[in-house]
């Protein structure tokens, strides 16, 4: 025999004024019952779960950051890799004034923590790849609120392609642009510079050994 103890997640259940009838479907329904059902009331109530259980998160630095990096799933892994490349750990972030946002939920977003996360900050970049599903939420959580907030994520603040919508991101050039914008925003150190050098290297030296032959000629037997 064996055992093992755990610790076993308690979910909150927010507090939410229910529509009548419930959230459910019913047996006697109608496609425009159903679709100002899922728009009015069950969005708004996954957003209220999200926020209860604090599904959103702040990982890296702290409230007053005016640098902010957002990702969620397989992106935010890369992010969390791209970072320690860069050598940001907790300490570089409080430093320079940098804080990552971990998604868990992609849509509906959590507007409201994600607006008090985002609070202060100057300049916030989304790192995602393929389609972008979580930066135009974040414009449409940022639109009209007070301050100047610039938000990066298919392009950087030139125009100029950041996160490309096909093929998968890498770490490594996550971290490059990572880096590059660090210093365009004045967060610049030798450590970031020395990093930035390795990944230049390492990039120069992975095409180095790419050898681009003839291609192989088929053979006919008559």
């Amino acid at each position: 025999e064996s055992s093992a103890a755990s610790d076993v997640y308690k979910r909150q259940t927010p507090e939410f004024d229910m529509p009548e009838g419930g959230l459910n479907i019913r047996l006697i329904d109608t496609p425009q019952a159903q679709e100002a059902r899922v728009i009015d009331h069950k969005r708004r109530a996954v957003q209220a779960f999200a926020r209860a259980n604090r599904m959103d998160k702040r990982v890296l630095g702290q409230a007053g950051a005016k640098i902010g990096f957002v990702a969620a799933g397989k992106n935010w892994l890369d992010l969390a890799h791209a970072m320690q490349v860069l050598g940001m750990d907790q300490e570089a972030a409080v430093r320079h004034g940098v804080t990552t946002y971990k998604v868990a939920m992609t849509w509906p977003l959590d507007m409201q923590s994600f607006a008090e996360w985002a609070e202060g900050l100057d300049c916030i970049v989304v790192v995602e790849e393929k389609r972008k599903l979580i930066e135009g939420q974040i414009k449409e959580a940022l639109f009209n609120q007070k301050g100047i907030c610039r938000v990066f994520g298919s392009k950087d603040a030139q125009g100029a392609l950041l996160f490309a919508d096909s093929y998968a991101l890498d770490p490594m050039v996550i971290a490059q642009k990572l880096g590059q914008i660090l210093i365009a925003e004045g967060c610049g150190s030798a450590r970031l510079t020395g990093a930035l050098e390795r990944i230049d290297a390492a990039q120069t030296a992975n095409l180095s050994l790419i050898h681009i032959s003839e291609p192989t000629r088929p053979l006919y037997i008559s």
